[in-house]
């Protein structure tokens, strides 16, 4: 019985590979193949092949949870932000059950639903260039933003927000420590901040 958890997509396809000549489950990889595929294309077709080869070959529940989980990674969908370029960053589950998001480029946060419904809050300052964003215990959510060096909540769809004491430079990411207090990366400044939210 095979078993490739443990293999890497590529690895497994060259094992595939090396299998096809004979007869039985190295067959199950057909034209088109990684030759003729490149970047998320290989990747998605590196999934469903993994996924057809897994499924046919292992007797097991698990191998047959792993092969489906495979296929749907390759079949993702898409929703487009209305603003060109808006260089989404960083992604959280909210407290409202949405998917909360940065958008760098954009100077904005957006929230989506699990269906692709789209909202956008934009920020105070132009050139702000959010980047990490965090869920809170208190049901609010934190973001930096990188170019201000700033620290913003946003409660009830409303922001607010307060510079990094001490002119913290360029944060890029954050996390609730315990207790609640936030740590945030400092990029430039090579520093770790820990900052008090109310």
């Amino acid at each position: 019985m095979w078993r490739v958890s443990a293999l890497s997509a590529l690895a497994a396809l060259a094992l595939l590979t090396g299998l096809a000549g004979g007869a039985g489950a190295g067959q199950v990889i057909d034209k088109p193949t990684l030759s003729n595929a490149s970047g998320s294309a290989a990747s998605a077709l590196a999934d469903e092949q993994l996924a057809k080869f897994t499924l046919m070959d292992s007797g097991t529940a698990a191998g047959r949870a792993e092969g489906a989980a495979a296929i749907k990674r390759s079949q993702a969908a898409e929703f487009p932000l209305e603003t060109a370029g808006a260089a989404p960053q960083q992604i959280v589950a909210g407290p409202d059950h949405a998917l909360w998001f940065t958008e760098y480029a954009a100077n904005k946060i957006g929230r989506i639903t699990t269906a692709g419904k789209i909202k956008q809050l934009k920020l105070h300052y132009d050139n702000e260039g959010p980047d990490g964003i965090v869920a809170l215990p208190n049901g609010s959510l934190a973001y930096v933003t990188y170019n201000d060096s700033s620290v913003g909540v946003i409660t009830n769809g409303k922001i607010s927000e307060n510079e990094i004491k001490n002119g913290g430079r360029n944060p890029n990411a954050l996390t609730v420590g315990p207790g609640g207090p936030l740590f945030v990366t400092e990029y430039t400044a090579n520093k770790i901040a820990r900052v008090a939210v109310g």
